[in-house]
């Protein structure tokens, strides 16, 4: 898969990155929903960034260092493919440990993840058509998992 930019799409190379760089995160939108068995392919990586002084000075550090280029401060276009980075303000469904688990999703690469519930109230939440497009398969995949296992309380 490639970027809007022609490069290809590497979002495990820019989730390294991201970890690499200190940043506190959670996988959000269609690449969470693939990590839970989506078959549908995301086009972009969706993370919620922790909000913290410190943790907005690494992130912009590392999309300077990149470099990535961004025209509004959420939508990045970055040597990997596009990344979206939203604010991830307490009380919001995808922010912190208490909404995702910590996952293998390569061999040296574990990454927090937004649980299915938190994805279904996102995407219910979001005005975004490829979030309204998310909603029947969340559904279906939380009908297919008999616990939400991402999800702690």
């Amino acid at each position: 898969m490639t970027s809007p930019a022609g490069a290809p799409f590497d979002p495990l190379g820019l989730i390294a990155q991201l970890k690499d760089a200190g940043i506190e995160f959670v996988v959000v939108g269609s690449f969470a929903a693939l990590i839970h068995g989506s078959p549908l392919p995301p086009v972009e990586l969706e993370i919620a960034v922790m909000d913290s002084p410190r943790n907005r000075r690494r992130f912009e550090a590392l999309m300077s260092g990149l470099p990535a280029t961004t025209s509004d401060g959420v939508l990045w276009s970055t040597p990997m493919g596009p990344l979206r980075a939203l604010p991830a303000e307490p009380g919001s469904p995808l922010h912190g440990a208490r909404h995702s688990t910590p996952l293998k999703i390569a061999p040296d690469l574990t990454v927090n993840v937004a649980s299915l519930r938190a994805l279904m109230v996102s995407a219910t939440e979001s005005p975004r058509p490829q979030d309204r497009l998310l909603r029947p398969v969340l559904s279906d995949l939380l009908e297919l998992t008999p616990m939400d296992t991402t999800t702690k309380t």
